[in-house]
């Protein structure tokens, strides 16, 4: 053994010795390789580099394999090192050299003087800052693993600090540079909070808080505390850096790096838009950099697709997906590194396609996880192993399924620290795969999610384990999916951008529908409605996700409320435990799978608050059993009115029927969903051709009337005039006032209001004068309007009205026009309904821009009385979109009181007739004060079919394409 050690010692300082004699020929041969390179051809130079690189990654840690394989190309990077290509290069290879003298047994004596040549080395030269620091660090890691922490440490800082700190504090612009980017170094490097800790603070003490590399520090410690789910901490360091950084670093990469962590940060926060805002700032500041840093570049981009990702936006994911590919087009030799920097873009862009229902998105997004190796190798693969899975579940790919919790399963344990809330997702796989220990370990991830780190997980621990006692515990069941709710309610306005994407409805809808479906099966049809407005909430999509002031899930009862006021207790318990067991856990979790890390103490804690979590639910069922039946009262409709929600189930259709005197009906309808589905499409289909004959459509509308409507209106005291409508699924694609019971339509015998979610607001209503604004022109997609203008004469009786035509409707015009609180407006024009969503839809203006529903969302809309939109298809939802792609919903949710909106198209003239008919019929009232009803619609209609009774416009292609909206 003696001899060996005496062979390697030899080995070590042979190799030093060369690599010394390398470095000493390379400065001296720069200047003559740099004269040349104005005429070398850069990209056979690239090419090569690219080539030598490609090849030594091959070698995997053969160290000396991949120093040897660099070394032909060293020439030709330190004539280029000032482009990030040939740094990079330069760079690996002299990695390659420390990581070769970090293996030998005299590391200790080989490393420092070899580091020390090399940062010599590149002062002289002038190389880039960044890559001669990263060395450094790297052979601080490499003396880190030989002896140990505190001598590396030490050597760090007789090496570098004690002869940089004195010159920083005089002023010397590259001591403070070199602190910077040795500080940067640090970043994501999985140093303990602690040792990073102190190391800011020396600097704060001799340099300042605003100092560069004080700030640079707080980035380093913030990573470490949002990739182990403690964002609050991590908010607390980065936002106050970025702000002096604000101030003092205007416009410099330092102040870009910290924009970029805290938006990563306000992310975790669930601050999303002002995640994106943050990164798009950080993504153009690389864009306009020059000499150019692709990989901070590239990083941007992912990281805004990641985003984009996490608030629904698909789309938009695919383009930023696509920018950070483009970063490496021509990067050469980095190309390798930045090929495994964009797996998260190659996901996002799997993840996104799967979204928008690509045929092949499920088999491909396995493709690319078991082409990238082992997902549980990738800290980041929570979120497409769980996408992975939700959608081999719904479309029951076995395989799929099986192989994708697996794989969850080993990345949990791998990269989940002790009492991080991911664990509950590892309880809740557990649960499934071990069914013998599956009650324990859903209370297990019920008590990880008390905490309140994560509301979306929370949310989905309290749904599965209320969907394992619905059956024996009904009524606690009822709790634990109430308690889930509130979380949800939470996660949709406060969560990270991975819960973000867990609280999508694709992911909870299901657990929804079952909460439905047991508060039906146990008669409290209150709360059952009250569910099913709140997933309609959900399923409002991004614009109401940030916005609204939502009624929310179904509160609790005041024992349910004790129960939950008890898992509150009982889970800030834990999350203190938590807190004093971090540092103990951030001391021992190694960088890479920081999950193996076993805490005796963390797993008692987390199984006493699991017991304690239970035994308060045991006792809640046990008073519900006592107290019998839970009644849930609730006030009536207004006296002529009744409430009627529809709840449409796989196997069968629920109508619940609320009535003034508060009383409520439950009627089981014989009605699957799939059923359901083709005579809903059937009967539209004929309505929307003014060519299906009338006998045709009556018989359809008779169908569903005897289905949907009949059993209702048995129930319906004569008192009611007024129906509320509360649609689910495909019924909010049913005109109901066409529905036909033999002699006349619904319309002819009740007011009829479809009801959806309420304004993000409560506002005063307008009194100013009505606004109409409308296109005539055609364009080379749409065709002219000629009758738009007849549209806006009907609204011309009244005088006051302000009327607006093509050029003169323009974003401005109607901004302007909101402005002055107009109580109805009027809008005309082509409307563009696209299933990208928000984003892609559009109503096309008179000067020939576009607005689209976000773009409309945000103009001042609130306290307008009426809108009434004659443009096609401004009521309906967009196929394979939730509520958000309406056009009628958005305005509602921006703050229109009442709206009266179209379902399908129509032609220009008859919409034209219909729409002054309308206000021929109201014309006696004074807009300004009148106070908007659907009534007015319901008397429209009625006068309208008996003005064209026998003709052909008597048919309901013509009237029951509008709709009311309130």
């Amino acid at each position: 053994m003696a001899g060996l050690d005496g062979r390697q010692h030899k080995l070590g300082s042979m190799v030093l010795a060369t690599l010394l004699r390398l470095l000493l020929c390379a400065a001296t041969a720069g200047a003559t390789v740099a004269a040349a390179a104005d005429t070398a051809d850069e990209a056979a130079a690239m090419q090569a580099m690219a080539e030598a690189f490609n090849k030594a990654a091959a070698s995997g840690h053969d160290m000396a394999r991949c120093a040897q394989t660099l070394a032909p190309i060293e020439a030709l990077a330190l004539a280029r090192v000032h482009d990030d290509r040939a740094a990079w290069a330069l760079q690996h290879l002299d990695n390659c050299r420390i990581w070769l003298l970090g293996q030998q047994t005299d590391a200790a004596t080989t490393v420092p003087p070899f580091a020390a040549a090399l940062l010599e080395t590149s002062r002289r030269a002038g190389h880039p800052v960044g890559p001669r620091m990263r060395l450094q660090l790297s052979a601080w890691h490499q003396l880190e693993q030989r002896i140990g922490p505190a001598a590396a440490d030490a050597w760090m800082d007789g090496a570098l600090l004690v002869p940089l700190l004195p010159r920083a504090r005089a002023g010397d612009p590259d001591a403070v540079e070199e602190l910077v980017h040795l500080a940067e170094a640090y970043y994501g490097h999985g140093m303990p909070p602690a040792r990073t800790e102190t190391l800011r603070q020396r600097y704060i003490s001799e340099l300042g808080a605003d100092a560069g590399p004080s700030l640079v520090m707080a980035r380093v410690q913030s990573v470490t505390h949002r990739r182990a789910g403690r964002p609050d901490q991590a908010w607390a360091l980065i936002d106050p850096a970025y702000q002096l950084a604000r101030q003092s670093l205007p416009g410099s990469d330092i102040l870009a790096w910290l924009d970029s962590e805290r938006a990563l940060v306000l992310d975790k926060l669930g601050r999303l838009q002002e995640a994106i805002e943050a990164q798009q700032r950080v993504a153009a500041h690389w864009s306009a950099r020059q000499p150019r840093n692709r990989m901070r570049g590239a990083r941007a981009e992912y990281n805004l697709a990641s985003l984009q990702l996490a608030i629904g936006r698909f789309d938009a994911a695919l383009v930023h997906a696509e920018r950070a590919e483009q970063w490496a087009a021509d990067a050469g030799p980095l190309q390798r590194q930045l090929w495994m920097e964009n797996i998260t873009a190659r996901l996002a862009r799997a993840i996104a396609l799967l979204r928008l229902g690509a045929p092949d998105g499920l088999a491909k997004l396995r493709q690319l996880l078991e082409e990238e190796g082992t997902p549980s190798d990738y800290f980041q693969m929570s979120v497409p192993l769980e996408e992975l899975l939700l959608a081999a579940e719904q479309r029951g790919d076995a395989a799929s399924t099986d192989w994708a919790r697996q794989a969850l399963q080993r990345h949990l344990a791998h990269w989940a620290k002790p009492l991080q809330t991911e664990r509950l997702l590892g309880q809740l796989l557990h649960a499934r795969l071990v069914p013998a220990e599956a009650a324990q370990a859903r209370w297990r991830a019920v008590a990880l999610g008390s905490m309140g780190r994560g509301p979306a997980l929370d949310a989905l621990a309290l749904f599965e384990t209320a969907a394992a006692l619905a059956a024996k515990e009904p009524q606690g069941a009822v709790a634990l999916y109430k308690r889930g709710s509130q979380a949800l309610h939470q996660a949709r306005a406060d969560v990270p951008s991975a819960a973000l994407l867990r609280a999508s409805l694709a992911r909870f809808e299901p657990h929804l529908r079952l909460f439905i479906a047991l508060l039906l099966d146990q008669g409290r049809l209150g709360e059952a409605d009250q569910a099913l407005a709140f997933l309609q909430e959900e399923e409002f999509g991004e614009l109401g996700r940030r916005q609204a002031a939502l009624s929310g899930p179904p509160s609790f009862t005041p024992a349910e409320q004790r129960w939950s006021r008890t898992l509150d207790t009982i889970g800030e318990a834990l999350l203190q435990q938590a807190r004093s067991l971090e540092r103990q856990i951030d001391d021992l979790a190694p960088m890479y799978y920081p999950g193996h890390v076993q805490l005796a103490e963390a797993d008692e804690a987390v199984a006493s608050a699991a017991q304690a979590i239970a035994a308060a639910s045991a006792r809640l069922a046990q008073e519900a059993r006592a107290a019998g039946r839970i009644g849930w009262a609730t006030a009536g409709p207004a006296h002529g009115q009744a409430q009627l929600s529809y709840i449409v189930s796989e196997q069968q259709t629920d109508a619940l029927l609320r009535l003034p005197n508060g009383r409520q009906h439950r009627l089981r309808l014989a009605v699957p969903r799939a059923q359901l589905a083709r005579q809903v499409q059937q009967f539209r289909h004929a309505l929307e051709r003014p060519d299906s004959t009338l006998a045709d459509v009556q018989a359809q509308a008779r169908r569903l009337h005897r289905l949907l409507m009949a059993p209702v209106l048995a129930a319906l005291p004569r008192s009611v005039r007024q129906l509320n409508l509360r649609s689910d699924g495909v019924l909010r694609y049913l005109p109901f006032a066409a529905l036909f019971d033999g002699r006349r339509y619904l319309a002819e015998q009740l007011v009829l209001s479809q009801l959806g979610p309420a304004p993000r607001q409560a506002s005063t209503a307008n009194k100013g004068a009505p606004l109409g604004l409308g296109r005539v022109l055609a364009d080379s997609q749409n065709p002219a309007l000629p009758a738009v203008a007849r549209e806006l004469q009907a609204l011309g009786r009244w005088p006051d009205a302000r009327l607006r035509l093509d050029a003169a409707f323009s974003a401005a015009a109607l901004r302007a026009g909101l402005a002055e609180r107009p109580a109805v407006v009027h809008l005309a024009s082509h409307f563009h309904l696209d299933p990208g969503g928000e984003s892609a839809s559009y109503l096309l203006l008179g000067d020939d821009s576009r607005l689209s529903l976000a773009e409309l969302a945000r103009l001042p809309w609130q306290g307008v009385r009426l809108a009434l939109l004659s443009g096609c298809q401004t009521g309906l939802l967009s196929d394979g979109q939730q509520e958000r792609s309406s056009l009628a919903a958005t305005l509602r949710h921006a703050g229109v009181q009442q709206v009266l909106a179209t379902q399908w198209r129509i032609s220009d003239a008859a919409a034209a007739d219909w729409i002054s008919a309308f206000y021929a019929g109201i014309a006696g009232l004074d807009l300004r004060q009148a106070r908007p009803e659907p009534a007015w619609l319901a008397q429209a209609q009625q006068r309208w079919l008996v003005a064209n009774k026998g003709g052909e416009r008597s048919h309901p292609h013509y009237w029951a394409a509008y709709a009311w909206f309130q």
